[in-house]
């Protein structure tokens, strides 16, 4: 099988491997990919990791990604049934935060550079038990 990302850039590439990005949602990330890769031939390109206080701001961030506990990946050209099945399957296995079920870990948004799957982790971030 192939690497099932690839990057916008090398700072992107050095930043997701790096230590600064949650070890959690570099692992969900992975998955992710892997599945979508493996299921619908979709190669997932990783657009933002870690921000910038400042960078964060200006986009309306809530500060997830300073922190780095969250991973954006361009859904540009992805037909939406394809992004919501890959949604749909991060979110069977992975629990955001047992105190907050209203969130999840994986959701679709439109963004300044088009459709993108949002990956993010809280420290209480965990596989789901029927997928352990």
């Amino acid at each position: 099988m192939s690497d099932p990302l690839r990057f916008r850039s090398q700072r992107l590439e050095d930043e997701f491997f790096g230590p600064e990005v949650h070890p959690v949602v570099r692992l969900i990330v992975l998955e992710a990919a892997t599945h979508a890769l493996e299921e619908h031939g979709w190669l997932f390109e990783v657009t933002s990791c870690l921000r910038t206080a400042a960078e964060d701001a200006a986009l309306g961030g809530s500060g997830i990604h300073v922190t780095g506990r969250a991973v954006d990946v361009s859904g540009r050209s992805i037909p939406e049934r394809l992004v919501s099945e890959v949604t749909g399957w991060v979110n069977a296995r992975w629990q955001y935060d047992p105190r907050r079920p209203r969130l999840t870990v994986c959701y679709s948004a439109p963004h300044g550079t088009g459709p993108h799957l949002h990956f993010q982790v809280h420290e209480r971030t965990r596989r789901k038990k029927e997928n352990a």
